[in-house]
């Protein structure tokens, strides 16, 4: 797939995230989001490479 398509779904979730109607629907685009943004990280990754996440 396409990094872009990655990268501009993650932030259309973001954005749906902002907007939700409901703490539900802000939770579900959240996890949308997140789940576009490893696929970036992955895709972005070497393989073999150690990735640190910090929170």
């Amino acid at each position: 797939m396409d990094v872009n398509y990655y990268l501009h779904r993650e932030q259309v979730e973001r954005m749906r995230a902002s907007t939700a109607s409901t703490i539900e629907a802000e939770q579900a685009h959240r996890r949308l989001a997140d789940l576009y943004r490893a696929r970036l990280v992955a895709y972005r990754t070497p393989p073999g490479a150690i990735e640190l996440t910090v929170r």
